[in-house]
């Protein structure tokens, strides 16, 4: 699905669990999902893409993805689950923003996720939950900053189940 520059708003983002399928732009292009029901995506985004997630259900992306433009969470929950999943690690970089009083869960479920900054907006309760699920509960390692950006982040990162306390890397 090639965006071609335009921004477009999705109620749902699904690839029926099937992973494949790429949604790409050469120009300068937002996707944004805003949907209510829970939602897999397991293609690439690619190119010059932003994509900005709301509403209030969990989103899940697992594919290999390369875009540029960053990630905006807005609201609901955002699934991490490949290492590359948020894009360009030195481009892009995870944005929880929102109402005051908000709840923004972001769950990097891969081994070595990498985003290239994390910010969040303050009064915005931000929650990023580190927990490898797919090699029996291993140790995630959270990179940040690649992007060689400065940002301010006034949230929590912690375990994805407090019971595991060797599931933090």
């Amino acid at each position: 699905f090639d965006l071609a520059g335009n921004n477009q708003e999705v109620a749902s983002l699904s690839d029926g669990g099937v992973a494949g399928g790429t949604i790409n732009s050469a120009a300068p292009a937002t996707l944004t999902v805003d949907g209510v029901t829970a939602q897999s995506y397991g293609g690439a985004i690619t190119g010059d893409i932003g994509l900005a997630i709301g509403g209030p259900a969990m989103v899940s992306l697992s594919g290999s993805s390369t875009f540029t433009g960053g990630t905006l969470l807005s609201g609901g929950s955002l699934s991490i689950a490949n290492n590359y999943a948020l894009g360009n690690p030195a481009a892009g970089g995870l944005q929880m923003s929102g109402t005051a009083g908000q709840i923004d869960n972001a769950y990097f479920t891969s081994a070595n996720p990498a985003i290239g900054s994390l910010a969040s907006t303050a009064g915005v309760s931000a929650n990023v939950i580190l927990g490898n699920t797919s090699s029996g509960g291993s140790a995630t390692t959270l990179t940040i900053g690649a992007a060689g950006n400065s940002t301010t982040y006034n949230g929590n990162i912690g375990d994805q189940s407090s019971a595991n306390a060797a599931a933090i890397g």
